[in-house]
């Protein structure tokens, strides 16, 4: 997930002293259904990120998505960020709104894994997230962990307790109490649920004051920053016009791309490399 991860919280996350309809008993702790949290997948060349909707956007997407299995549809279609992308919550495909590009996956999320190297959060998918799920919830109910639990294609998941639960390599080969020799490689860090990760933003406001077209240079024909402009302006409304953007007079900015470079595809041979060929390094 494009987001740090953050010190994990400690059990008292699963233990409450006056439990809802959905918390269950377990014997002196109590398993709480895991909240889902929706990403969508927006790589950064070859790498694999996967950044979090907003907490407006997860929760009408996961209403939508109840209302998908009630109904067995899978044609129902979201408006996110800002109303700038459509999400099919039964394909699972986030589509541009004002301009064209290819659909990118998003996933219901539950669990994630810890990547080595930049340190990013990736979602498990949903299949594989419901079955860590399942075991999680039957080491809470009977207490036990320090579990070795294998899975098709060599994963193996270590729950030591509700908040060290490890990924080893599928080169790793642990002993039964989840130990691996030194020659061998790290394990990756498992984390349930997204409720420390600490940016998450609450959602933006569907009233828009302005609309901004960027029509991009040359020089920024690959390196499109137009995310970057939409949120020092909603940075700036909130820090020297707090009260009115509080009380609603004011709305936000709204930054649409121009995206003229998608010309180049009309399908002219070697336009494309033409121009990129006089496009500058920065």
């Amino acid at each position: 997930v494009g987001f740090p991860p953050q010190q994990f919280q400690d059990m008292s996350q699963n233990v409450h002293t006056i439990p809802d309809r959905s918390v269950q008993y377990t014997g002196g702790l109590y398993y709480q259904p895991i909240r889902h949290h929706w990403c969508y997948q927006q790589n950064q060349g070859d790498v694999e990120i996967w950044r979090p909707f907003s907490v407006l956007d997860s929760m009408n997407l996961e209403v939508s998505n109840s209302r998908c299995v009630q109904e067995s549809s899978n044609n129902v279609i979201i408006q996110t960020n800002g109303g700038r992308f459509d999400v099919n919550v039964g394909s699972r495909l986030r589509t541009p709104v004002y301009w064209s590009s290819d659909p990118v996956p998003v996933r219901r999320c539950s669990w994630f894994f810890k990547r080595e190297g930049d340190n990013r959060y990736i979602p498990y998918d949903e299949n594989f997230a419901a079955q860590l799920e399942n075991e999680y919830k039957k080491a809470m109910e009977t207490g036990g962990w320090h579990r070795r639990l294998e899975f098709p294609g060599n994963v193996v998941i270590v729950m030591h307790n509700a908040n060290v639960i490890v990924q080893f390599p599928a080169t790793a080969t642990p002993d039964e109490w989840g130990n691996v020799s030194g020659d061998q490689m790290r394990p990756r860090v498992v984390k349930r649920g997204v409720e420390d990760f600490a940016t998450i933003e609450h959602g933006e406001r569907e009233e828009v004051d302005h609309l901004v077209l960027i029509v991009p240079g040359i020089e920024d024909m690959f390196n499109n920053k137009v995310d970057d402009l939409r949120t020092h302006a909603l940075t700036l409304l909130n820090s020297h016009f707090t009260q009115a953007f509080q009380s609603k007079s004011v709305n936000r900015v709204e930054f649409l791309p121009v995206v003229w470079t998608q010309a180049l595809q009309d399908g002219t041979l070697g336009l494309k490399e033409q121009v990129g060929s006089i496009t500058l390094p920065s």
